[in-house]
């Protein structure tokens, strides 16, 4: 059914389960309901890295947790990973602070606002380097040794595009 839908329509579904090949579908899977703290944020790129080799390209996690309350500067830290990830997705349980700029301190909005404003202004490259995915299978997001064979192996540092 979804084969016959005209190319000028877009499809989008949120998962938290998938298979390969769903990404062709339009579909994008979310890394699940992780927790609010510095150790979860600290493996959420080799999560997304994960996905994206096996074949899911569009993947996002909870932004600044999805369990727990988060604090100001670790939610500002989210947010910043969330500007490079290939779905920015800000989310979290009805029991904690919602992850909105404006229900935090001063400087912790700003920059959120800033990392937010930066999402957009990158929307239109986003948008490039899904269609070059599209086009010759490069991924969005990928391990540094995709482009440079000899950086050391991480999960920490990714490539968005070009943009290290």
């Amino acid at each position: 059914q979804l084969f016959n839908v005209p190319n000028s329509n877009r499809y989008f579904s949120l998962n938290r389960a998938w298979i390969p090949g769903m990404a062709r579908l339009g579909s994008t899977v979310w890394t699940g309901d992780i927790d609010a703290t510095w150790e979860s944020l600290q493996k959420t790129p080799g999560l997304i890295l994960s996905y994206s080799l096996a074949g899911m390209p569009y993947v996002t996690c909870d932004i600044g947790g999805f369990n727990g309350n988060t604090t100001a500067l670790l939610l500002t830290r989210w947010y910043f990973l969330g500007v490079f990830i290939p779905i920015m997705r800000i989310h979290s349980t009805l029991d904690a602070t919602p992850h909105f700029p404006f229900l935090w301190p001063k400087p912790y909005a700003d920059a959120m606002r800033i990392a937010l404003n930066l999402r957009y202004a990158l929307i239109p490259y986003h948008y490039s380097l899904t269609y070059k995915m599209r086009q010759d299978g490069r991924l969005v997001i990928r391990p540094v040794f995709a482009r440079y064979p000899n950086y050391p192996l991480t999960t920490q540092v990714f490539l968005d595009g070009d943009i290290l």
